[in-house]
């Protein structure tokens, strides 16, 4: 059986850093602000995908505090890894 993605596109979403965790350490990947999060528990490694297609390394094993910050600068507009010029 799969295990949906969950999904926080809007700003004030109502899943909190500690769901987000949680869902991760479960094995679903999230999707915030346009960005794929995944844990790779076997590397112990958060892996992300940017709205651009850039694939990188957020951290090792997810936290509330990281996730919190995170949620934080993505509402704020931040991207992650490269993006285009503008």
């Amino acid at each position: 059986m799969k295990i949906p993605d969950l999904r926080i596109d809007e700003p004030g979403s109502s899943l909190t850093p500690e769901q987000i965790v949680d869902a991760l350490f479960a094995g679903r990947s999230i999707t915030i602000h346009q960005h794929y999060f995944v844990f790779d528990d076997a590397d112990e490694i958060v892996w992300y995908t940017n709205p651009y297609g850039i694939d990188g390394i957020l951290c090792k094993r997810p936290s509330v505090e990281r996730f919190r910050k995170l949620m934080y600068e993505l509402e704020r507009g931040r991207e992650l890894g490269l993006t285009p010029l503008k």
